[in-house]
């Protein structure tokens, strides 16, 4: 079962416990006269222990104003998404994966933000 976008009402919050439904995604809109350098690059940090890093810029809210915590509705860390924008080619596609779909290997080609900036685990449940 798919779902083609997770309405902006609800947590961006991707803990187990706060989803319901079988996959999540990360969805985006373009706003009126939108005219920015597409995203080029991407990185989750652990803003408890690391700064953004130099060229990106953190996704501190959602298009409703609601924090962008992926760790909002628990104890874990405050783990936020980065984005780098530019010229280079653009990044097309972002998807959310739990680690059992990724050992299966059922997203071929697509790269995985294991690891933060800092070297750290950049998975949503890790101190969580």
């Amino acid at each position: 079962k798919t779902y083609p976008a997770l309405p902006f009402s609800l947590s961006p919050s991707l803990s187990m416990s706060a989803l319901l439904i079988d996959e999540t995604f990360l969805c985006s809109a373009f706003p009126p006269n939108y005219n920015s350098l597409p995203i080029i690059d991407l990185c989750v940090i652990n803003y408890n222990m690391e700064r953004v890093p130099p060229g990106y810029t953190r996704i501190a809210f959602t298009p409703r104003g609601h924090p962008a915590c992926l760790n909002k509705e628990t104890w874990g860390n405050a783990m936020y998404i980065c984005v780098k924008r530019g010229t280079t080619r653009p990044i097309t596609n972002v998807g959310v994966a739990y680690e059992k779909e990724l050992k299966l290997g059922k997203y071929p080609g697509w790269f995985v933000v294991s690891k933060t900036p800092a070297g750290r685990d950049a998975s949503t449940n890790s101190g969580s």
